[in-house]
């Protein structure tokens, strides 16, 4: 049996069957490739606007269908969906509550493809901040399904997952994709995925995990940055509620934490940085800089609590060939933005910094230095701490003037000295912090 209709050529071998018994008709089914999108505009509805203009251009399919009581079984299927795959199984309810079922293999597949186009000349990361995605709620509370994907080659927000295994059950509003795992840059991904439609104002809560991941392919795809390579382990435990991703990231409560490991942060030079900030703050000439500029590290871990979006961590330790940076800061997820307060102290010399004075060495060895990166959170600005090497030094200088004042007014007892002048040491004392700070600023800027 053929039938043409819409646009789209079917046809049909239905196999005999008896009405003696239970009736269960089957059929092979061949449906022609046909526009998806076309039969949308002929059925009167606006199809959506992809990325990619040809997504949902080509589809057809074949499969061994069985009518049964309470559904119709599509076997042996496959479709073929643009320049993607699919074999496996299918069962349709016939009921308008029943549950849909399938067991699906899918070749490779091009999500971004069919997510709505971006603005042109924006980067992966700029644009999932500045569009603002709905969250799909309508298909959400319709959808009944339970079943599993499992993906060869996925491509979804610029990110390339491979062997993707993928759970998936949804039944009065509520989506949950479990299990869910993948390989991922030469890394592990598992997740749990749970997105609540149910309510007014929709949920999503995450608990994903990765390791493993190469820093490099994954910044490339995630910020089109080159700035960075090693590895990274992550756990990521958040939820949050909002009509679309926007929303959503600015309401995210939850737990963070991340461990970069072996690897290099190109374009930064944080050895020039510490040198930059003596050289100016003892009015020398500043160092000239290493090129190419690069921080080799050996582990950078943090962790934190998410409120509202923004990750706050106050364990930051980043472990360096030569030095040890120490501090704490925030990150702005929804703006991606970072301001963070470290503090760098040299452990030894370094292996490219034979031509550093013994003099230059000790005052790193000797002391922290305070650090601040500030900035986009894909290139990140440090730069010395003024306010916090103006109150090091001050603190310092007072303690040395408090040990001082204790001394002479020892030394005054000592002597019996009936009057210990204490009036006059408790000025000194008071107006010393101020005039500290002056001569200190004097100093850094030269007047």
């Amino acid at each position: 049996m053929d039938i043409s209709v819409l646009g789209m050529s079917m046809s049909a071998d239905i196999e005999p069957f008896s009405y003696a018994g239970a009736v269960q008709p089957k059929a092979e089914l061949r449906v022609a490739e046909f526009s998806l999108k076309e039969l949308m505009r002929a059925l009167n509805i606006d199809p959506p606007v992809t990325a990619d203009p040809n997504a949902l251009n080509r589809l057809s399919f074949n499969a061994k269908a069985v009518v049964g009581e309470n559904d119709i079984s599509l076997q042996a299927m496959t479709l073929e969906l643009d320049d993607s795959t699919m074999v496996g199984s299918l069962s349709v309810p016939m009921s308008e509550g029943g549950t849909l079922r399938f067991d699906l293999n899918v070749d490779a597949i091009n999500l971004d493809g069919y997510m709505a186009p971006t603005e042109e000349g924006i980067g992966a990361a700029e644009t999932a901040d500045s569009g603002d995605i709905e969250i799909p709620v309508d298909m959400i509370r319709t959808l009944n399904a339970s079943g599993s994907f499992k993906i060869d080659r996925a491509l979804l927000s610029g990110m390339e997952f491979t062997n993707l295994q993928l759970g998936l059950n949804s039944a009065n509003g509520r989506l949950r994709l479990y299990p869910l795992s993948a390989e991922l840059y030469d890394g592990t991904y598992n997740g749990d995925v749970q997105i609540d439609a149910a309510t007014d104002i929709p949920s999503i809560s995450v608990n994903e995990k990765i390791s493993g991941v190469n820093l490099a392919s994954l910044a490339r795809s995630m910020f089109d940055q080159d700035n960075i390579t090693g590895l990274i382990n992550g756990s990521f435990v958040l939820s949050g509620r909002g009509q679309s991703l926007n929303e959503i990231r600015q309401d995210l409560d939850g737990n963070m934490a991340f461990e970069l490991v072996d690897g290099a942060w190109e374009g930064t030079d944080v050895w020039h940085e510490l040198r930059a900030a003596r050289a100016m703050f003892r009015q020398e000439p500043a160092p000239e800089p290493r090129l190419p500029a690069r921080t080799e590290f050996t582990t950078v871990r943090a962790s934190g609590t998410v409120t509202d979006g923004i990750f706050e961590n106050n364990d930051l330790l980043a472990e360096l060939p030569f030095l040890q940076l120490t501090g704490s800061g925030i990150v702005d997820l929804p703006a991606a933005q970072i301001n963070y307060s470290v503090q760098a102290r040299v452990l030894e010399r370094p292996e490219f910094a034979a031509t550093v004075s013994a003099e230059e060495l000790a005052d790193f060895t000797a002391a922290s230095i305070p650090l601040k990166i500030t900035g986009p959170l894909s290139a990140p600005n440090i730069q010395p701490d003024i306010e916090a090497l103006l109150r090091q030094q001050v603190d310092k200088a007072i303690e040395d003037k408090k040990e001082e004042m204790k001394n002479r007014l020892f030394e005054r007892l000592l002597k019996g000295d009936a009057d210990p002048a204490d009036e006059e040491a408790a000025d000194e004392e008071e107006s010393l912090e101020e005039q500290l700070k002056k001569k200190l600023l004097k100093d850094l800027i030269g007047r």
